[in-house]
């Protein structure tokens, strides 16, 4: 059974995910070939007909709707998880879609928030353009 309290990074920290004290969390049901999931991981509704759900898609960033609550090791077949859909997060505790910009990032959080779900502020630091700096050398 999965602990719905803490999940351990590979690193040295542990996740608490929550930053604040209230929360809710809901079960829902995960659409077949999601693939193993962490807990932290940004979701959206397939569809409200199905009310099914699937991790966000970095190029869908305003259908961000909840945050999975356990890791779900089994994502080949359809399961339910419990998800947050109310309350304080830790920004460096999710997990965004691969390839996912910065500015649709912000697009995500910014959707959480009018639907109640709030990430710490650190995520206003992400910066909204970035420089790259090439160095080559001569032989």
């Amino acid at each position: 059974m999965p602990t719905l309290g803490i999940t351990v990074n590979t690193g040295t920290e542990m996740s608490q995910l929550i930053a604040g004290p209230v929360h809710i969390m809901r079960r829902i049901t995960l659409k077949a070939s999601c693939g193993e999931l962490s807990r932290g991981t940004i979701l959206e509704m397939v569809s409200a007909d199905s009310g099914t759900w699937q991790p966000l898609q970095a190029d869908q960033p305003a259908n961000a709707r909840a945050i999975l609550a356990e890791d779900v090791m089994d994502g080949e077949t359809t399961q339910t998880a419990m998800a947050y859909t109310l309350g304080l997060f830790r920004d460096v505790d999710l997990f965004w879609p691969d390839g996912i910009t910065t500015t649709n990032q912000r697009t995500a959080l910014q959707t959480m928030e009018d639907r109640g779900m709030s990430v710490d502020q650190e995520w206003l630091a992400i910066p909204t353009s970035s420089t790259t700096t090439t160095t080559t050398s001569g032989g």
